[in-house]
């Protein structure tokens, strides 16, 4: 398997072979493989058969990374509850009720929409959720997440950064 500068990976005939040979072969079609004669003939021997669905060529696609970023913020793998989820809202209501938290949310809250995070703060609002539904531990926090005290009230980290004078710009950079 390849991967191009995006990241996107690529199979190739004999990345295909070993899925098959793992049974995998219902799940060809979610893959991208390189096209070659040996996936062209692949996939017309397969036309008609049970599998149904054929493989999908990888084309490189020349967008840069804030475009491809972009493109997947919508593809977020979570239930719709919590794309649908009126994240702000749910910081707000749960912030303390003192001036300096809430204006340290506002601030961080009107960075992050100027840099389109609020999808990226959804997920991590569904990952947390996810990971104390199933008994999942996870550490006190690392790196600049945590100066962000929009983090810390949605549980990404344990670490209070208005307690600890924390400047959340080093997070947002």
């Amino acid at each position: 398997m390849k991967l191009d500068s995006l990241g996107v990976p690529s199979f190739g005939v004999d990345d295909l072979v070993e899925l098959i040979y793992q049974g995998n072969i219902k799940k060809i079609d979610q893959v991208l493989c390189e096209k070659n004669a040996h996936t062209e003939e692949f996939n017309q021997s397969v036309k008609e058969t049970e599998i149904g669905n054929l493989l999908k060529y990888y084309q490189h696609i020349d967008i840069d990374q804030s475009e491809f970023d972009s493109a997947l913020q919508s593809e977020w793998f979570m239930p719709n509850s919590f794309k649908n989820f009126d994240v702000e809202k749910h910081i707000m209501n749960i912030c303390p009720d003192t001036d300096e938290a809430h204006t340290r949310v506002q601030e961080e809250i009107t960075a992050l929409k100027s840099k389109n995070l609020m999808p990226v703060l959804k997920f991590m609002h569904f990952l947390v959720s996810y990971m104390r539904e199933n008994n999942i531990v996870w550490g006190v926090g690392r790196g600049s997440s945590v100066a962000s005290y929009v983090l810390f009230l949605l549980g990404v980290h344990k670490v209070d950064s208005i307690q600890y004078e924390l400047d959340w710009r080093e997070f947002i950079r």
